[in-house]
């Protein structure tokens, strides 16, 4: 298939699903790989030490550390890295997940077998600085 030829094959699209996508203007594959709804966020790969706050980024690098602990709620389980990129910047990274399913023995150890020391990772978000960061 042709990127700009026209999206019309019966065999690949049912009728309902074509006219959905012409009604959006698509209609070649190229057209569907360049639509974005009309809401969208578009990430930006940093280098840790040239972060800005409020900035959403793709920071990749290598996890330095990875704790879960339970939060001071019932039920809450903070998840944290310590990501160092190749100039070994260093970047804190928090997620906060409610529910009995992390809390389990289970769901621990395959996040600390997941992510383990030296791991090439990737994350992507909005930075936020906080009162420990040197901004």
């Amino acid at each position: 298939m042709r990127m700009t030829a026209a999206i019309s094959t019966p065999s690949t699209l049912d009728q309902s699903l074509l006219t959905k996508l012409r009604r959006l203007g698509i209609q070649t594959p190229l057209d569907l790989l360049h639509y974005y709804p009309r809401e969208h966020t578009i990430y930006r790969r940093c280098a840790i030490a040239s972060l800005k706050s409020e900035a959403h980024v793709i920071v990749a690098g290598r996890i330095q550390q990875h704790r879960i602990f339970g939060g001071r709620q019932r039920g809450l389980t903070l998840q944290t890295w310590t990501i160092v990129d190749k100039l070994e910047n260093a970047i804190s990274i928090k997620q906060f997940h409610y529910g009995s399913r992390f809390q389990s023995i289970r769901w621990r150890y395959e996040q600390q077998q997941t992510y383990r020391v030296g791991t090439a990772i990737a994350v992507i978000g909005q930075v936020k600085f906080d009162e420990f960061s040197q901004a």
